[in-house]
């Protein structure tokens, strides 16, 4: 399998098996407003791909938006805004201090909010909450990650 494809298989192979694990109608909801509580910590869910793949993906199609932006390609990143807060929602399951949470929930709520900027064309908007999500992915990448 090509180097790229992998990364992106496996993203998408654990975003499918948190399909099958909440149901359909859980999958089938619009875009939920952001602010809403980091879930409680479940025993029950388990993420089925390695966070590093997961983030790997997420991290590539992330930084794509600066040149999406640059085309005007607003519908992709409003796609790709919502499929990242998706991201961010999963990701606040793979660890259990309260900071990790707290960066994944802000993250979660910035994305739907650029997803928003991005469905209204609002270029500056976009520009702005993009920085304020890097600024986070950075501050825990130098926590987490970088360690």
């Amino acid at each position: 399998m090509p180097r790229k494809v992998l990364p992106l298989a496996l993203a998408g192979a654990a975003l499918a098996g948190l399909a099958l694990h909440v149901g359909p109608s859980s999958v089938a909801q619009e875009a939920k407003t952001p602010g809403a509580e980091a879930p409680p910590a479940s025993a029950a869910y388990t993420l089925v791909a390695p966070l590093d793949q997961i983030m790997y993906v997420a991290d590539e199609m992330f930084y794509k938006m600066e040149d999406q932006l640059k085309e005007g390609q607003f519908r992709t990143i409003w796609r790709h805004s919502l499929f990242l807060a998706e991201v961010s929602n999963v990701v606040i399951h793979a660890n259990a201090e309260k900071e990790w949470k707290d960066m994944a929930v802000r993250n979660r709520d910035d994305f739907l909010r650029l997803a928003e900027a991005s469905k209204k064309k609002d270029e500056k908007e976009v520009k702005t909450i993009w920085t304020k999500v890097e600024e986070t992915c950075d501050s825990c990448h130098e926590k987490f990650r970088d360690v």
